[in-house]
This record gives C-alpha cells, sequence and structure tokens, in this order.
C-alpha cells in the first residue's frame, strides 16, 4: 500500500462535485450550500471552464457592517470597496480567482503543503482547464484517518 503523501490527488479528491454559474444570486448560493452540505463550489462559465470558486465564509463576510470594517478588509473581500449601496448580489460579485490549483497526478504531499503555506482549505483539481474535483481539509483528515 502507497504511503499516503505520495498517493496522487486523483485519488483521493472529491470527483461528484456541484458548481455554480458567476451569474448564480447570492440566496440561490446559500441554497446550494444547505442541499448540497459542502463549504464551497467552483464557479464555472456557461463552458464549464473553471473560473475560480466560493466559499460559505465569503457568504458569511456579507453579514458584516462594512463601516465595521477598514478599507483593506473591505477590498482585500470584494476586491472593490463595497458599501451598503452597493451590495454583492451575484457570484460573480464574491467570487475569488484561484491562482494555485493541482494536477491529477500531484502527490497529496504538495496538495497539503500547499493548503499549509497559503492558508487554504480548498484546492481544485484542473485537468486542460477543467475542474475535474476538488481536495479540501475534509477529505484529507478522512483519509489520513483511513491509513491509520
Amino acid at each position: 500500500m502507497k504511503n499516503l503523501r505520495e498517493l496522487p490527488v486523483k485519488e483521493v479528491m472529491r470527483k461528484r462535485i456541484q458548481s455554480v454559474k458567476p451569474d448564480t444570486p447570492i440566496k440561490k448560493l446559500i441554497k446550494k450550500f444547505e442541499s448540497y452540505g459542502v463549504q464551497y463550489l467552483p464557479v464555472v462559465d456557461k463552458k464549464g471552464k473553471f473560473l475560480g470558486g466560493v466559499r460559505q465564509e465569503d457568504v458569511i463576510k456579507l453579514a458584516i457592517d462594512p463601516a465595521d470594517m477598514s478599507e483593506h478588509e473591505l477590498v482585500g473581500i470584494f476586491g472593490t470597496k463595497i458599501t451598503w449601496d452597493l451590495m454583492p448580489e451575484a457570484v460573480r460579485d464574491i467570487m475569488v480567482a484561484h491562482e494555485l490549483s493541482l494536477k491529477p497526478d500531484d502527490p497529496v504531499k504538495y496538495a497539503a503543503k500547499l493548503m499549509v503555506d497559503n492558508d487554504l482549505k480548498v484546492l481544485p483539481v484542473m485537468k486542460k482547464g477543467r475542474i475535474i474535483g476538488i481536495i479540501d481539509e475534509e477529505t484529507m483528515i478522512r483519509k489520513v484517518i483511513e491509513r491509520l
């Protein structure tokens, strides 16, 4: 049996993934989080090309009054300064473009290092510009426990 660290990501990633489109309304996004029981959803265009992702945490931040946040926090969360007059309405307004991703044959140890070094809870697994899976903290922990 291969050491978990050496396993390719494709052997431990979640393959059944749901996604949303950039124009998905925030209210519908929240319902999808609830019905799918996930904390992250990839954002794809009409052709299925991966554009980024959205986390439950991104939605929770919408409950924070912008008046209670510094300009740095506001820009960091939304990319542009936000006010109550300009509340996000769709996924495109709060999604995060992923600069980091994995390839199916990357070893799990590489995925773990990327996640720890960059304070990430989830990484997309990409093949030819398409998302084919997700590796997240929950999946990693479950796989570690299975190996004990």
